[in-house]
């Protein structure tokens, strides 16, 4: 008998990436690293707080992903385990995993929602509570140990409704980041890559470096998925600001390890640099240190 995870790959998304012109090379390991992220997720879904945690990192993109009638948290499912899995490296100019790289799009922008929805489809069907997952490789489990500051604050927000927290962090030391860069110059930063590459490219180096100096206070992206869609990188760059008594701004969030924030309600996050300017202006649902930090930008 199929597990939930197995009939969603085989019967939707294999037959999805089929019709993409995916080599059977290319869809097995696709599919490999949706399954192995979703049964990661799911084997932890009775764990609440933890499961609301995880959640975070898709809930602003979530929001805005169809159809409306599922609930947030099967929308925040699929962003965060199949959205931001290898999918993303299908629809990326450059695409991190070699075996994806390709002399076209294989999946270009304009058929993203049809992946998603469908998963949307496919999951608020079931009774998550009930699946039963057990992962070779558990991509979650070890997060909450790997980057202390940035789970807590990232717990903080999952498990209350308010807009503004205080938060005390534990402060514990955290793993290094993978400070490796990418093969990219820092002149084409501004290129659309690969969202779930694990290395940082010279610019984010460069950011890092002067927030662990003191030099630099405000970590600003006009999204988490701006910053990354990888949740292992994502963590490492809001623990080591965080560490380094930074804050992360986007103009959905505030991370600082005194104070928390988000936007009532979220905002989409832009799919263009041309936007950026409304979204920084837009004080709708702010708490009034948030509109103080996006109004010190200069963008």
């Amino acid at each position: 008998m199929m597990t939930v995870v197995q009939r969603y790959t085989q019967s939707l998304l294999v037959p999805q990436l089929r019709s993409l012109g995916l080599s059977k090379r290319q869809w097995e390991i696709v599919v490999e690293d949706v399954t192995q992220r979703l049964e990661s997720l799911l084997c932890h879904w009775s764990d609440v707080h933890f499961r609301r945690t995880v959640l975070v990192l898709g809930t602003e993109e979530a929001s805005f992903w169809r159809p409306h009638s599922a609930n947030m948290e099967v929308r925040s499912l699929v962003v965060v385990a199949v959205r931001n899995s290898l999918i993303e490296d299908l629809g990326a100019s450059y695409p991190y995993t070699k075996a994806l790289r390709s002399r076209k799009t294989l999946l270009p922008d304009a058929l993203m929602p049809w992946i998603t929805s469908e998963a949307i489809n496919a999951f608020q069907e079931v009774d998550l509570g009930d699946v039963q997952a057990q992962p070779g490789r558990d991509v979650f489990g070890d997060l909450p140990r790997r980057f202390p500051n940035a789970w807590h604050v990232l717990s903080l927000l999952g498990n209350s409704s308010d807009s503004e927290i205080e938060c005390n962090l534990p402060m514990a030391k955290s793993e290094p980041m993978d400070s490796s860069v990418s093969a990219r110059d820092v002149q084409h930063h501004e290129v659309v890559a690969s969202g779930i590459d694990p290395t940082l490219d010279n610019q984010l180096v460069n950011v890092l470096r002067l927030v662990k100096r003191r030099e630099l206070d405000l970590f600003f992206s006009h999204s988490f998925k701006g910053i990354t869609r990888n949740p292992k990188k994502l963590l490492s760059i809001i623990d080591c600001v965080l560490r380094s008594g930074g804050t992360v701004l986007t103009p959905n969030y505030v991370l600082s390890p005194t104070y928390l924030a988000r936007r009532n309600p979220l905002i989409r996050p832009i799919h263009n640099t041309s936007d950026l300017r409304m979204q920084i202006t837009n004080t709708e649902g702010l708490s009034e240190r948030h509109k103080d930090l996006l109004a010190s930008l200069n963008p």
